[in-house]
């Protein structure tokens, strides 16, 4: 709740971006809008995909996160301590994002010391699960399907995957042997739930991709981000 992603995307990424709220975006098999900060991420998924939904919420409210830290006996003057770990130059405005997000944090009470190393580093530490409390990472998910984005991040044996929670595993394994693919998704709307619920990760934002073109031809982007002949039109 201390993170205001739309100002992440506004003032770093010049409006090219959405908010997310969960592991799906619009477009993803097991996408929750109820999930969510609007347009930023609060899950895996994003909007196109099945698994999105945009139920899944977390409201950009300083005054909840500072209550949330008080019950946890942290306060602005008696900050939590904590070490995040972002590359720098990997991803656009990477640094920059996680600097403003510790700005961000430190008016509610979390004091982050942020520790730079390179990607390859963050794949070796990701793969050993010796990453620090937090960490900014990205990850993509060509297919739409949920178990890329919320099943390879979440499940404790996943090469991808920063965590060990035998919850986590408990609500996944199934899944993989679903064979009602309504049943499927659904089970990764919930699971995409209880990852909010709990603050398990905080999605931030997907980013777009620009394409320049000139004023007389008329361009129609593709979800894929591939840009196809076929839909670029002389006028």
């Amino acid at each position: 709740h201390a993170i205001d992603k739309q100002k992440l995307i506004d003032e770093l990424m010049l409006g090219y971006g959405r908010p997310m709220d969960s592991l799906q975006v619009p477009g993803y098999d097991a996408y929750d809008p109820s999930v969510g900060f609007g347009r930023p991420m609060d899950s895996f998924q994003v909007p196109l995909f099945d698994a999105y939904d945009p139920s899944i919420k977390t409201d950009f409210d300083p005054y909840r996160a500072r209550n949330y830290l008080s019950k946890s006996g942290y306060s602005k003057s008696k900050p939590v301590k904590l070490t995040i770990q972002t590359t720098q130059g990997y991803r656009p405005k990477d640094y920059e994002m996680v600097k403003m997000i510790t700005e961000m944090w430190q008016e509610v009470g979390i004091e982050a010391n942020i520790q730079i190393h390179a990607d390859k580093e963050h794949l070796r530490l990701r793969a050993r699960h010796e990453l620090a409390p937090a960490a900014f990472f990205n990850w993509s998910n060509s297919t739409g399907d949920p178990f890329m984005s919320t099943g390879l991040a979440m499940l404790s044996n996943s090469p991808d995957s920063t965590f060990k929670s035998a919850e986590l595993d408990r609500l996944i394994m199934p899944l993989m042997n679903e064979a009602d693919e309504r049943k499927r998704i659904r089970g990764y709307q919930k699971i995409d739930r209880y990852i909010a619920d709990e603050g398990l990760i905080i999605p931030l934002v997907q980013f777009f991709q620009t394409v320049a073109h000139s004023r007389d031809i008329e361009f129609t982007p593709h979800s894929s981000g591939e840009v196809l002949p076929q839909e670029i039109r002389s006028l």
